[in-house]
């Protein structure tokens, strides 16, 4: 007869595979915040997009059309787990320039 409980197995897989689950969770989170951050900067060159079409060119105004801004602003929202290359900072969208 034996003593092994053998329902409290732990193989090497199922290890590194809780390991590959937290370094995935931990990436997704540095680039939900970084996605967040991106779309308050989209957002804020939209308006002074419209501003310096009012002629008041604001400081803060960064290279790119109205529409590269909007196409980045799909792209930086697409950015999220189920994504090509996600949470692989190499593969964030690029901002307009």
């Amino acid at each position: 007869m034996s003593n092994i409980d053998w329902s409290m197995l732990v193989t090497k897989e199922m290890k590194d595979a809780a390991a590959a689950k937290a370094l995935f969770e931990q990436k997704t989170q540095v680039e939900d915040a970084w996605r967040a951050r991106e779309l308050e900067i989209v957002a804020r060159q939209l308006e002074a997009i419209e501003e310096d079409e009012a002629e008041e060119t604001p400081p803060d105004l960064l290279p790119g059309t109205r529409k590269q801004w909007l196409k980045y602003r799909g792209q930086v929202s697409n950015w999220k787990a189920g994504a090509d290359r996600f949470p692989d900072q190499a593969g964030r969208p690029v901002r307009p320039m």
